[in-house]
């Protein structure tokens, strides 16, 4: 198994596999408009608070959840990385973003509905985890 998929799979999702001929936006183009200068998060969890990946975590769900994300079966788009595209992947029982933390315990994921429409992702901003809802048809 790739590495792209040993890291989603250490989340807690289940690998469905490489997203081919997935609808724009690509993963450049979302990560692009999820780091942006004028991109402000609809939630922010302070890193060193108690319990701040747990929150991250519930956060991120229930923005997925409320921003159309999930499709009926729990899967959705997952990036993989800039050169290997998008992953269709799906949720578990066991999905937690915090297991895909690096070493310094930051966390970047970003997520996408089959449709392209909506992207949902957490960002590592400083002393904040930042959770990111952004609609790619306004763009």
């Amino acid at each position: 198994m790739s590495s792209v998929g040993m890291r989603l799979r250490s989340g807690g999702l289940e690998v469905l596999g490489p997203a081919i001929g997935a609808t724009p936006p690509s993963v450049h183009e979302a990560f692009s408009a999820m780091v942006n200068i004028e991109t402000v998060p609809i939630a922010r969890v302070l890193r060193r608070a108690e319990r701040a990946y747990d929150e991250v975590n519930k956060l991120w769900l229930a923005r997925s959840r409320e921003c159309g994300i999930f499709a009926t079966d729990g899967s959705f788009l997952a990036a993989g990385s800039m050169k290997l595209g998008w992953f269709r992947v799906c949720l578990t029982p066991q999905t937690d973003l915090s297991l895909m933390a690096d070493e310094q315990g930051d966390i970047e994921f970003l997520a996408r509905a089959s449709d392209g429409r909506e992207v949902c992702g957490v960002t590592t901003e400083g002393s904040e985890f930042w959770i990111v809802v952004i609609s790619m048809t306004r763009r």
